[in-house]
């Protein structure tokens, strides 16, 4: 977000302004960086996926700002380019660090005034820190970082924090009064839009379903759970049989439209507390937590006589069919993650094996359209 506080060459632009007397200027300010120690704690343990993150950024960080003339002129040298990355590099390296430097303030104080001087809009600011966060936040989640959630909620205050002092020092710099109503209503608009972000992070964008990185930390949420409560959990796996076949004879708009159908109705099938996501391909998963083996084989029959009775339509054609098979496994205390998935895996592949759109387990013989009588125990599924 910020430019090179060393200017560009002469007759490029106008030249920067002073550094702001510390003291006098940077009271306000001051006040606006309330960063305890758990967080300043969590910055540090982030720093890897930080500092990879930021050396990735690029000139499209730049894009939402080039619709300011000074900018566009400005940046079509490279060489004002490159010192406009590394400032803005090095700009959220301090801010990220948490640490209350001197410095790290002057720099954002001036990134406002500077961007005030080009013509840059606070829109143009919060569009360049969603971009910022749209390559942080995944980042995070590829990193297997402990407690990911919490470690985005970090980096995304301090990235509004950084982005209410630019603000605010742009707005004073413009002789308009940055009214902490003011710095509360852009900060909101902000962590909404990052919501927005947050969502496309764990969710498949075709389906509407939770992903795959959403899978892998709700499964190990859910096993930690299972072994502390002692109680059971289980997981499915479910693909849907010929999907290839769907692709080839119909096309792949029809496969998409197979896939969201299909989510649609695994979705009001499992409890409100099931994790059900779209695993990869034409391959979903289910975890059950507090589930036991008859509540879930019960989940995954019910599933597939949804499936195999369900008509599709298609735009245009005739609707289509299909079935799915699935595998069951139940969690044991003496595996972990991967072998669980692997277990649900292979229950899948058996069900295969033995003709499709059908249920197998593990371990055991295979269980093809068992009784819907429901248990007591098992209705639980239907909550």
């Amino acid at each position: 977000m910020s430019t090179d506080p060393s200017g560009p060459a002469s007759g490029r632009g106008p030249a920067p302004e002073s550094p702001p007397a510390p003291n006098a200027d940077f009271a306000e300010f001051r006040l606006l960086w309330h960063i305890d120690a758990p967080t300043l704690d969590r910055l540090r343990r982030l720093r890897p996926v930080i500092d990879a993150t930021l050396e990735g950024l690029d000139e499209a960080f730049y894009a939402p700002f080039l619709s300011a003339q000074p900018i566009r002129l400005l940046m079509r040298d490279p060489a004002v380019r490159q010192r406009a990355i590394s400032a803005m590099v090095d700009h959220w390296r301090d801010l990220l660090s948490g640490e209350l430097k001197n410095e790290t303030l002057v720099r954002a104080v001036l990134v406002g005034r500077r961007h005030l001087a080009l013509g840059v809009s606070e829109l143009h600011m919060l569009i360049a820190s969603q971009h910022l966060l749209s390559r942080m936040i995944p980042a995070i989640l590829d990193a297997q970082v402990p407690e990911p959630a919490e470690a985005i909620e970090v980096i995304v205050r301090m990235v509004r924090l950084g982005v209410s002092i630019s603000m605010k020092s742009q707005a004073e710099a413009a002789g308009q009064a940055a009214s902490a109503e003011h710095v509360r209503r852009e900060t909101d608009r902000l962590r909404d839009d990052l919501r927005v972000l947050e969502k496309f992070a764990y969710v498949d964008a075709l389906t509407g379903l939770f992903n795959r990185r959403h899978f892998d930390q709700s499964l190990a949420v859910a096993i930690a759970r299972a072994l502390r409560h002692a109680e059971p959990m289980c997981l499915i796996m479910a693909d849907i049989d010929r999907f290839k076949r769907v692709n080839d004879l119909h096309g792949h708009p029809a496969g998409d439209a197979v896939l969201r159908a299909l989510g649609e109705t695994m979705a009001r099938l499992v409890r409100r507390d099931d994790i059900l996501v779209r695993f990869g391909g034409e391959e979903f998963a289910m975890i059950l937590p507090a589930a036991t083996i008859e509540a879930a084989v019960l989940c995954a029959e019910r599933i597939r006589q949804a499936v195999e009775t369900q008509s599709i339509p298609l735009d245009p054609g005739a609707p289509i069919h299909v079935t799915v098979s699935l595998g069951v496994a139940s969690f044991m205390p003496d595996e972990n993650a991967e072998s669980l998935i692997a277990a649900a895996d292979a229950a899948l592949y058996r069900a295969k094996q033995l003709g499709r759109n059908r249920v197998a387990l593990r371990p055991g013989p295979a269980v093809s359209r068992p009784s819907l009588r429901r248990s007591r125990r098992a209705s639980r599924h239907s909550a």
